[in-house]
C-alpha cells in the first residue's frame, strides 16, 4: 500500500491553541508549573512513560491521544489560572 505524510509549517503561529500546537505563544501569559504524582502520570500522559514503568502499562485509548486534558488538583494558585495560560508539566 501507500504511506502518506502529513506535515504542517511549524513557522506560522495564529494565537489559536489548536491551530498552533504545538507551539505556544508564550507573551503576555502566566506561567505555572505543575507536578504529577507517579500514580498518576502515565495515565494522564501515556505517551510519557516513566522510566521505571513497563513499555505495556497503557493501551491505546482514546482518552489518552488528547492535548485536551482535564485536570483536578488542590494546587493553591489555581485559582489564579486564567483562560490561556501556559501549565508546565
Amino acid at each position: 500500500g501507500k504511506e502518506y505524510v502529513y506535515a504542517r509549517s511549524l513557522r506560522d503561529v495564529y494565537g489559536d491553541i489548536l491551530l498552533d500546537y504545538p507551539r505556544i505563544l508564550t507573551a503576555k501569559v502566566n506561567k505555572y508549573l505543575l507536578a504529577i504524582y507517579p500514580d498518576y502520570h502515565t495515565r494522564l500522559f501515556p505517551d510519557s512513560k516513566l522510566i521505571n514503568e513497563s513499555p505495556d502499562i497503557v493501551k491505546d485509548i482514546s482518552h489518552a491521544n488528547s492535548i485536551h486534558k482535564i485536570y483536578i488538583c488542590g494546587m493553591p494558585t489555581v485559582t489564579r489560572m486564567n483562560r490561556g495560560d501556559i501549565i508546565v508539566i
